[in-house]
């Protein structure tokens, strides 16, 4: 949570500082003949129209594509990754945990739970719905997709928790420090590469250059992401895949302009 506000703040003053800073680069005589032009009509969210104009422009259509199947590319990874580092990197270090040090487990989901009343059936203050919700939810087996049940999860605890909900109070805290690493990582790869680097490697090799490897190393960091066998290996893949991202994208959003 507080890495979101602190997310949401910053582009929120990037929003304020982009309105009060960025000159308006349309002269005031088009947009006056754009505004009688444009008088009485509706306002549509969508022009299905103009954006078949678009892609029949020779330069743009393409641009328009590759944008599209980048920004694809790198929301898909982004909706798909966390249920990937819990299958692949924190699953397996639980179970292990749980069956090489089960009391230890055990007193650290207690004192979890103690914290953190509303996981608790014993929840009050008007949460009672939101505890059972909960609890029902913790005690539902994982997907076949993220690895399927874990052995002998529905044996109960000795804290009154079914052993696949044990798991899932150990897994939800870890995967969500291993998200946040990962993605605090890709955010200061963009700051640095948009920040200082993105001018002199446009000086060099120019802004279609700047298109091709940044989309390569996309492509490649993307087809990179399943291989690494321990967390940290996952640090110069995102790297990778996130100086891609910060080359291109910029490049993309000028060209169409």
């Amino acid at each position: 949570l507080g890495l979101g506000l602190i997310t949401a703040s910053l582009s929120f003053i990037n929003w304020a500082m982009a309105l009060r800073r960025l000159p308006e680069t349309l002269p005031a005589s088009a947009r006056e003949h754009n505004r009688l032009r444009n008088a009485g009509k509706r306002v549509q969210v969508f022009n299905i129209t103009g954006f078949k104009h678009a892609l029949a422009l020779p330069g743009l259509n393409a641009i328009v594509w590759i944008s599209l199947f980048a920004t694809t590319a790198f929301a898909t990874m982004q909706g798909t990754y966390s249920p990937f580092l819990i299958t692949r990197y924190v699953r397996p270090v639980v179970q292990h945990y749980l069956l090489h040090d089960r009391t230890d487990a055990l007193n650290e989901v207690a004192r979890a739970t103690a914290i953190n009343p509303v996981t608790k059936s014993t929840a009050n203050n008007g949460a009672e719905g939101a505890a059972v919700d909960t609890e029902i939810a913790s005690d539902a087996p994982y997907p076949p997709s993220m690895g399927g049940d874990i052995v002998n999860g529905s044996s109960m605890t000795s804290l009154g928790f079914t052993l696949r909900r044990v798991e899932k109070e150990l897994v939800r805290p870890r995967a969500t420090r291993m998200a946040a690493w990962i993605f605090a990582a890709i955010g200061l790869t963009d700051l640095l590469v948009q920040g200082g680097l993105i001018g002199p490697i446009k000086k060099r090799i120019g802004e279609i250059n700047m298109v091709i490897i940044g989309t390569l190393l996309m492509a490649v960091g993307l087809a990179l992401v399943p291989l690494p066998s321990t967390f940290i290996g996952q640090f110069p893949v995102m790297a990778l895949l996130a100086c891609g991202n910060s080359i291109a994208t910029p490049v993309l959003t000028a060209l169409v302009s």
